[in-house]
């Protein structure tokens, strides 16, 4: 399945005035009740695992409290089960289509909105180039 766009939940979401550098990342994924695939259990354990029982453990715990994610409930996560399909990445930069706080009019806020993948070739960027950008490479 290929998606024609990407939901942008905010004005806030592609604003890069506060970030040195900002990508857009889109899972494609398979949603299937059984059979291959990760369920959100899945998931969960493997990220736990990952941070360890330090703080970035703790916070994360903490943070699917929040959510409502909570341990006795377990059972109601085991379904569906989902299969990475594509990962796509982007640098928003420059003209990325995108709008921001500073472009709206005073009053308008709480905007959402979908960007059509058709043109956004020239700012995707390949996983080993995120790792970079993520590490503060150029």
């Amino acid at each position: 399945m290929n998606p024609r766009s990407i939901a942008i939940a905010s004005e806030r979401q592609l604003d890069d005035t506060v970030a040195g550098q900002l990508l857009l990342a889109h899972l494609s994924v398979d949603e299937r009740q059984g059979g291959p695939g990760k369920s959100l259990n899945d998931v969960v354990e493997d990220l736990l695992g990952d941070l360890g029982t330090g703080q970035a453990g703790s916070d994360f715990s903490d943070l699917l409290v929040c959510a409502g994610y909570l341990s006795e409930h377990r059972h109601l996560y085991d379904e569906p089960r989902y299969s990475i399909l594509r990962t796509d990445f982007w640098h928003v930069t420059g003209e990325f289509p995108r709008i921001v706080e500073s472009d709206l009019r005073p009053g308008v806020g709480s905007c959402s909105y979908r960007i059509s993948l058709v043109g956004l070739d020239k700012y995707g960027v390949t996983a080993e180039r995120v790792a970079g950008i993520m590490k503060g490479e150029a």
